[in-house]
This record gives C-alpha cells, sequence and structure tokens, in this order.
C-alpha cells in the first residue's frame, strides 16, 4: 500500500525531480542547487544529504561532498 504525500513533501519532491533530472543529465551544477533548495525544505533527508555529495564529488569538490 502506498503513503499518501503530504501537502508539505510535494514542493520538496518536485525540487528532487528537477534535480534527478539534471544529474541525469551530468549538469551536476544545476542539479546541485536543486538539491540544495530541496533541502531548505527538508534539511534531514538523508537521500537529498547524499545527492548533494555526489554532486559535489562529480564537481571536484572534495572538501564540502559530506
Amino acid at each position: 500500500m502506498k503513503r499518501a504525500l503530504s501537502p508539505r513533501s510535494a514542493p520538496r519532491l518536485a525540487v528532487l525531480g528537477l534535480g534527478n533530472a539534471a544529474f541525469e543529465k551530468r549538469r551536476y551544477k544545476p542539479a546541485l542547487e536543486h538539491y540544495t533548495a530541496a533541502l531548505e525544505l527538508a534539511p534531514d533527508d538523508a537521500a537529498l544529504l547524499a545527492n548533494r555529495a555526489a554532486c559535489n564529488l562529480e564537481l571536484a569538490r572534495f572538501q564540502v561532498a559530506t
């Protein structure tokens, strides 16, 4: 059974989708910006933190890829 989305999660998921689409196209800087924006909505989201770290690694920003 799928869980219903809360109205608060919809904006985060929209921005997450933009980040994922950019990442798939290897557009890491825009993806990083989208993931950072989504983290403002859900600062404890582990998937967003991991996705942002992956962007930083791809951009060779090793010091901030944590």
